[in-house]
């Protein structure tokens, strides 16, 4: 390229240089405009005015910058070739202008000054070989000392940087002002709250600012809500993600946790708020037999269950299948959950002797469900189904007819039962069992179908040999249990007020007509001129007027919302009903029982005594000060010092513990060891209390108190082993009196129950009536009813 064209296009990038180093310097103003309405169009603040205010912000800032442009239009020059020519030479480093040399001519035109000239050139050219335009000089120094200009950048740069994707949206929405209706501005701001299932008794977390995470129940779900943030906002928990629903400036919207990570709120891209979360994983249930299932005199089935769960059992069931016929439909018997939900415990009983399966060996389960629907099942065990003897001749006939009663055979069953029927000379005529003998006949032979048609003979043909075999008591026994179910089943369901107070009264009704039923038996039983001594024990224990009172305690437990305590105390009053039997016995055996329960008293009524003087000495005080005691090892001699009236009262208690265990020793043998304990243990407390020494004798008479009862239990394990005694009633379960009641006390008024005072019924009442009406406005937000119903059902 030669020199001439070299130089004319450095020129050019020279005069560009300068020009926009003129048109930088000139439009200064203009850009300090653009910067400012770059961070507010970023900061999304203009959207927040009102449109009139809006467009007049944008009004003067396009006023600003029509200005400068004015301003730097009148002051703009066009650079000479000559500044091109200075910029070139200052770029390149060239002095004295060799560039200006270039345009010079000779004054003369001899040959020999041409030659000198050209020789000039030459060295120029040589000197200007490597030629630059160079870059604008920095003129803002100038016009911004304080830098300024940096400011403005970093402030930009971390604006763009902070939202991101959203940019081109607030950039529009700046340029655009919106002249609808005005509304109040809200800061953008995101709430969130996770409910945890409501099985599981947790409360609601609000993460609020909170930074750290969660440890939540599987089956969550989180809640949000983000006011502030125009576009579409997208609520994400672990890999799933939701759109949430827009209402004017709120969005909000929910969705279930299913996995752990994080769960985030995002407006586009950005994440607004996030927290890190852990999903606890719901086991399944678990279910046990505390003992296995056994069948209690009155050949009920004993099912002592208990079971496991995370945050509670909701339900219960045993079922049961014959061990020969595994594919049937399986028997299922629900039972309560009672005490704590999750470690539940309790016992039911089960009369199964009128079932078709009575007498067959069962495989028997117990399963347990959830809060959350997950079902956990024991380990099987086989039991033989109780099934009754009956010893009536009729009512055996009839029990064996029904046993081998088929739909082929219902024909020649029905023959057999009229020929049952015509010996009436074995059934002292009874008008009632001819009428259902006939009628069951009658339902044989003209019944179209299978079912019902055998299902009503088999429960007459029951009816009619529970007659025959134990007359009104059957009746009453059967009524009672039927109530007992019907409670349990509205108990557990949640039946209205009105039907469980219907069912209370049946309670009380049954319970009434069984116990006149087991008198009138009772004294069936006995000789008119000696009466029963067996039955007159247990009418001691018996209390109706406290079985009433008990009833009446489950029924206020429930309405005061105590349901638990109200089932506990059912499981309570079937376990008396179960137990309380007056049955025909020998005038040996009467006795014997009799003298069984005489011994359990008296030895109830010294532990009751006991325990007594303990809870005195506790409240007693301290002991006399030390200047009063004389004698050695700090006891004063004479018969007023320690404690006297203690002292006395635990020797008497002694005395009397002598003669039980002297009555015993003669009626029984052996003496348990136990109450050889507690007389010791009864001593060396008069001692101490003799000596003034309070504490000794605390814990001397703790353990009297402990052998005494440990001594009571050694009895009762000897007395069911020789049979026919208060064990059998009990099936081995000391904490239980002989008619199955808690320890404690011989009323069965379920006063071991902590009662709620009447101030707070009425409370629990006026409660329940204001949610009742809440729930009923239609005006309230429906999560408020939904709350309320909740509630409710607690009631």
């Amino acid at each position: 390229m030669s020199l001439r064209r070299r130089l004319a296009r450095v020129r050019l990038q020279a005069r560009l240089v300068l020009a926009g180093q003129a048109l930088w310097s000139a439009f200064w103003p203009g850009q300090a405009v653009l910067g400012a309405f770059l961070l507010l169009a970023l900061s999304d603040a203009l959207p927040r005015l009102d449109g009139w205010t809006h467009s007049a912000v944008l009004g003067v800032l396009a006023a600003v910058l029509g200005w400068s442009v004015w301003r730097a239009a009148r002051r703009f020059r066009p650079p000479s070739r000559e500044a091109a020519d200075r910029q070139v030479e200052r770029a390149s480093g060239l002095r004295h202008r060799p560039l200006a040399s270039l345009e010079d001519r000779p004054a003369a035109a001899e040959p020999a000054t041409r030659a000198l000239w050209g020789e000039h050139l030459a060295r120029i050219a040589g000197r200007i070989r490597r030629l630059r335009a160079g870059w604008p000089a920095g003129v803002m120094p100038a016009q911004d000392p304080w830098a300024l200009r940096i400011l403005t950048l970093v402030c930009l740069a971390a604006a763009f940087g902070f939202v991101g994707g959203d940019a081109g949206n607030r950039l529009g929405r700046a340029l655009a002002p919106s002249f609808a209706a005005a509304r109040a501005v809200v800061p953008a701001s995101v709430d969130m709250w996770i409910e945890p299932p409501a099985y599981t008794g947790r409360p609601a977390l609000f993460a609020g600012t909170r930074g750290t995470g969660f440890d939540l129940p599987e089956g969550s779900k989180v809640h949000a809500r983000v006011t502030g943030v125009d576009g579409e906002v997208t609520l994400a928990a672990g890999p799933d993600s939701a759109v949430l629903e827009r209402s004017g400036a709120v969005a909000e919207g929910s969705m279930p946790i299913r996995t752990g990570g994080r769960i985030a709120v995002f407006a586009g891209d950005r994440e607004l708020a996030g927290w890190p979360v852990t999903v606890i994983p719901d086991s399944p249930p678990t279910a046990h037999f505390e003992l296995p299932p056994f069948a209690t005199q009155r050949h009920a089935m004993r099912v002592e269950y208990g079971g496991s769960d995370d945050y509670g059992v909701t339900a219960m069931r045993v079922e049961a299948v014959p061990s020969d016929e595994p594919t049937a439909e399986p028997l299922v018997l629900p039972l309560p959950v009672l005490g704590d939900p999750v470690a539940p415990r309790g016992n039911a009983y089960f009369d199964l002797t009128a079932h078709i399966w009575a007498g067959r060996e069962a495989t028997v389960q117990l399963f347990a469900v959830d809060g959350a629907g997950q079902e956990g099942e024991g380990p099987p065990l086989r039991f033989v189904l109780p099934e009754r003897t009956f010893t009536h001749p009729v009512a055996r006939a009839i029990v064996g007819e029904r046993k081998i009663l088929r739909w082929e055979g219902k024909d020649a069953s029905a023959g057999r039962l009229d020929g049952i029927a015509a010996g009436t000379e074995l059934y002292d005529r009874d008008p009632a069992v001819t009428l259902a003998l006939a009628v069951a006949s009658a339902r044989l032979r003209g019944a179209e179908k299978e079912e019902p048609a055998l299902t009503s003979v088999r429960s007459l043909l029951w009816k009619t040999a529970l007659r025959l075999e134990d007359g009104g008591l059957a009746l009453a026994d059967r009524e009672l249990r039927a109530s007992q179910d019907a409670i349990m089943r509205a108990l557990e369901m949640g039946a209205p007020a009105e039907e469980i107070d219907r069912l209370f009264d049946e309670l009380r009704r049954s319970i009434d007509r069984l116990l006149r039923e087991l008198a009138s038996k009772a004294g069936e039983a006995g000789d008119e001129a000696r009466p029963d001594p067996g039955a007159q024990e247990l009418d001691r224990l018996v209390d109706r007027e406290g079985l009433q009172q008990m009833v009446e305690r489950i029924r206020r437990l429930w309405e005061a919302g105590a349901r638990d305590d109200a089932r506990e105390l059912l499981a309570q009053l079937q376990n008396i009903l179960e137990n309380i039997r007056l049955a025909r016995m020998g005038e040996g055996q009467a006795e014997r029982q009799a003298d069984m329960l005489q011994k359990l008293r008296e030895l109830r009524e010294l532990s009751r005594d006991q325990q007594r003087l303990l809870d005195r000495t506790f409240r007693q005080g301290r002991p006399p000060p030390e200047g009063q005691r004389k004698g050695p090892q700090g006891v004063r001699p004479g018969a007023d010092s320690g404690y006297p009236d203690l002292q006395r009262a635990q020797e008497a208690l002694r005395r009397r513990l002598g003669d039980y265990m002297r009555g015993l020793g003669s009626d029984a043998g052996q003496v348990p060891q136990e109450l050889e304990r507690a007389n010791r243990s009864m001593r060396g407390a008069s001692g101490a209390l003799r000596a003034g020494n309070r504490g000794e004798a605390l814990e001397a008479q703790g353990q009297a108190l402990q052998d005494l009862q440990q001594a009571g239990e050694a009895l009762l394990e000897r007395f069911a082993r020789e049979g026919g005694g208060p064990g059998d009633m009990m099936g081995g379960r000391s904490e239980f009196d002989p008619l199955g009641r808690r320890d404690g006390g011989f009323m069965p008024d379920g006063s071991d129950v902590m009662l709620p005072e009447e101030d707070n019924f009425q409370r629990a009442r006026d409660i329940r009536d204001e949610l009742r009406r809440r729930a009923g406005d239609a005006e309230r937000p429906l999560p408020e009813r939904d709350y309320i119903e909740r509630l409710l059902r607690r009631f």
